[in-house]
């Protein structure tokens, strides 16, 4: 588990991500994460719509751009899991 107070930005995401990948034991042996769930709070549902979930994709959910366009996820598939809690500090 990763907690931080970044604001959720395509950057702050991927240095979370890689940092997460990073993780190891008391050893220093990498415990090979598999970081694919993300909990966030309902006021930023549309940002991480936009950012991490394809058109059509299994939740069913879609965004559209201007005049109906799709919009292309900058990380398809890398999250599979989302939660949205309003009980986050």
């Amino acid at each position: 588990m990763y907690w931080t107070d970044l604001a959720f930005t395509e950057a702050n995401f991927w240095t979370v991500y890689e940092d997460m990948l990073t993780f190891t034991d008391n050893n220093g042996n990498f415990i090979n994460p598999k970081p694919d769930t993300i909990i966030y709070h309902p006021s930023i549902t549309a940002e991480v719509r936009r950012f991490l979930m394809r058109p059509n994709s299994q939740q069913g959910l879609y965004e559209t751009g201007a005049a109906g366009a799709a919009i292309d996820s900058v990380a398809p598939g890398v999250i599979t899991n989302f939660i949205a809690t309003p009980w986050l500090v």
